[in-house]
């Protein structure tokens, strides 16, 4: 399994969004704030602890205020030192990426599996298999791509395995508590942190039996 990074979630200056950024809305739970989860908004201002945004897309225009542990930033506004994304690139160097439609006895195997962008080539990314033992490059077109997506929702009860270099959170307990894009993993709650997880390293809970 792969080396995911163990820490609690930092939390940056006192304004980690300045106004008009670009945020995605995540994490709400309610059944009113359910239906933002995935929506693009923009930063108004920040006030007290928590920040004002608006949708920028749809008919609701109304402002939202909002914590920042619900909001993340759009993987454009993410600045990393190589991965610019040029006006006819959609996937930035080291964005991850889900392949798909693949339909060659030798391609038809990979649909569904996590990959990072090592680079783009003409018409086609150069891409490196995030986990498993297949680390040989493969292009692939940019319609055989696609970002990453939540399948797990927040709340979900999972159990976490195989976490490297901490075996002692084998059969432990946590649940979803948010999805990076970006990186393409999970926020899992647990033992009073938030840890940064693969599909991969935890397995779903069956639901709890309800007794009245």
């Amino acid at each position: 399994a792969a080396d995911i990074p163990f820490a609690k979630v930092e939390i940056a200056d006192e304004t980690k969004f300045a106004n008009g950024t670009k945020v995605v809305i995540r994490g709400l739970n309610s059944p009113r704030g359910a239906r933002l989860n995935g929506k693009l908004a923009q930063v108004i201002k920040k006030e007290g602890d928590k920040y004002v945004v608006q949708l920028i897309d749809g008919d609701d225009q109304k402002l939202k205020k909002l914590k920042e542990s619900h909001l993340m930033l759009q993987q454009a506004d993410i600045p990393t030192h190589d991965a610019k994304i040029a006006s006819d690139t959609k996937f930035a160097n080291g964005a991850k990426v889900v392949i798909k439609g693949l339909n060659s006895p030798k391609g038809a195997p990979l649909n569904g599996k996590l990959a990072q962008v090592i680079k783009k080539e003409d018409d086609k990314y150069v891409i490196q298999l995030v986990e498993g033992d297949d680390k040989n490059l493969k292009k692939l077109k940019e319609t055989n791509l696609m970002a990453p997506r939540q399948i797990f929702a927040d709340g979900v009860v999972v159990s976490l395995h195989d976490i490297e270099h901490h075996p002692e959170l084998d059969g432990v307990l946590g649940y979803i508590d948010g999805f990076d894009i970006v990186k393409a993993t999970y926020m899992v709650s647990c033992q009073n942190k938030i840890l940064e997880m693969m599909p991969s390293n935890f397995e779903v809970v069956p639901e709890a039996e309800d007794y009245d």
